[in-house]
């Protein structure tokens, strides 16, 4: 079995049904709410022991950003809140839990299931994975740029917060440009719902762009940093 939840805290009590399957990429689990005590300050912890997905069908979407944010805890993943172990223990540190609102969810289905609008889903991929097919491309750069040049725009996953901080900034674009440069090393499920497999560490190859649109994102990220770091100097 890939995927176990674990509950680590007598402080946290999940209510309503956790319906588990395995899925391909781990474990799925379709659950009403995810209640840790102490809400946006959580005082227990949940740890996704394998590479995890889950669907949250009435949770508050800031609640559960906030813990995923101090499960993060700045990249060590081992905080009080939502974590995951795999993206503890990637020597990379290139993959991270993505989280979305079901409205702003582009495929339809996730994991087989008819997308709802108030749905939560939260999916264990690569950091930049603003889009949650798992894999970092095009979609994702335009949707951080588009956040980043944005300021009314929510600082949320969807829009380029990569590091739950609150911000979109460069922290999150080394994120995003680390993970589009080394993605394909995780077992990560592309695009979760749809046939095809895991992808990555041994899986089927990764959808990752061609060498030569490495090289001219990866450009024109320069060219885009570097702009604003002048601005930023002459403002």
């Amino acid at each position: 079995m890939l995927g176990k939840v674990s509950l680590r805290s007598v402080a946290l009590v999940a209510v309503c049904s956790l319906l588990c399957a395995d899925a391909s990429a781990g474990l799925v689990g379709i659950m009403g709410n995810l209640n840790i005590g102490g809400g946006a300050n959580p005082l227990g912890q949940v740890e996704f022991e394998g590479p995890d997905s889950i669907i949250l069908t009435a949770s508050n979407f800031n609640v559960v950003t906030a813990q995923v944010a101090s499960g993060y805890n700045w990249g060590g993943w081992d905080g009080l809140g939502i974590v995951s172990k795999p993206a503890r223990l990637n020597p990379l540190a290139n993959t991270a839990i993505g989280l979305m609102k079901g409205e702003d969810y582009w495929y339809g289905t996730f994991y087989g299931q008819n997308v709802q609008p108030n749905w939560i889903l939260v999916h264990y991929t690569y950091a930049g994975d603003a889009t949650l097919d798992s894999v970092v491309d095009f979609d994702d750069y335009a949707q951080i740029d588009w956040g980043f040049l944005n300021p009314s725009m929510p600082r949320i996953w969807l829009n380029g917060d990569f590091n739950y901080d609150g911000f979109i900034d460069f922290d999150d674009y080394g994120l995003i440009d680390w993970a589009f440069l080394t993605q394909g090393t995780e077992p990560v499920q592309y695009r979760p719902g749809s046939p095809l497999a895991v992808v990555g560490a041994g899986g089927e190859p990764s959808p990752v762009p061609e060498p030569s649109a490495v090289a001219l994102l990866a450009c024109a990220a320069a060219a885009f940093v570097a702009v604003f770091r002048r601005s930023l100097i002459s403002g």
